[in-house]
């Protein structure tokens, strides 16, 4: 088996078998949920209604979560992740690595990336 094959492999795992913090409850993406969000470092996911559009993340020193989620709100990130609805959220410390690793299983299970993500560099 190749590295590749091997690596989804491990993905896949990881999304059947791994239970995420925060990834199994959905906030709607407004003023009211985004004050409860966790000023941390951290994953997170945009939604439009049921489709995921974005997959981000909070890992800078003054980057959070809930400051992120705010700038996605107010059309700060741009249009396309403003017309979000509702969002989840995972705090990490391993931060880069599942975003990535996150990015690249949306694009091996849908053949792109969700619609508000930029291709990975």
């Amino acid at each position: 088996m190749s590295w590749p094959m091997i690596r989804l492999a491990l993905i896949a795992t990881l999304f059947v078998f791994a239970p995420l913090q925060g990834w199994a409850d959905v906030y709607p993406l407004d003023t009211e949920a985004i004050g409860k969000a966790p000023k941390k470092h951290g994953v997170y996911r945009l939604y439009r209604q049921s489709e995921l559009i974005y997959i981000g993340k909070a890992v800078a020193q003054s980057v959070t979560i809930h400051r992120q989620l705010g700038e996605h709100m107010r059309g700060d990130a741009g249009a396309c992740t403003q017309s979000a609805t509702h969002y989840n959220y995972e705090v990490r410390h391993n931060i880069v690595s599942m975003h990535r690793l996150y990015l690249e299983h949306y694009r091996a299970t849908h053949g792109k990336l969700p619609k508000c993500n930029s291709p990975l560099q």
